[in-house]
């Protein structure tokens, strides 16, 4: 599961599609379909991701990375890590989507 926080920032950089995670208000709590924020399913944020998601790995106990296939500069795609797999996607989508 992801934070309130980084929930807060994909709500903020137009995240929009609602399917089968939960809401939470700024505590963590549950809370009713459309109140506080959304959290994602790992799935969700893979689709979101598209074509653009390559690879998501483990490299040690609440260590994940994912990369993306887009090349935007000599160095090769887009990195992020996280604690959790879903916080990792989550900040890869977050890179996808900036302005």
């Amino acid at each position: 599961m992801i934070s309130y926080k980084l929930a807060k920032q994909l709500k903020e950089a137009g995240w929009s599609y609602h399917s089968n995670g939960e809401w939470i208000n700024e505590k963590g709590y549950s809370q009713e379909d459309g109140v506080g924020v959304y959290i994602p399913t790992l799935s969700e944020l893979i689709e979101a991701c598209g074509k653009d998601f390559w690879e998501l790995s483990q490299w040690e106990k609440d260590n994940w990375q994912v990369m993306s296939n887009i090349n935007p500069s000599k160095n090769g795609g887009i990195i992020t890590t996280g604690k959790s797999p879903e916080e990792a996607v989550a900040k890869l989508w977050l890179k996808l989507n900036e302005e």
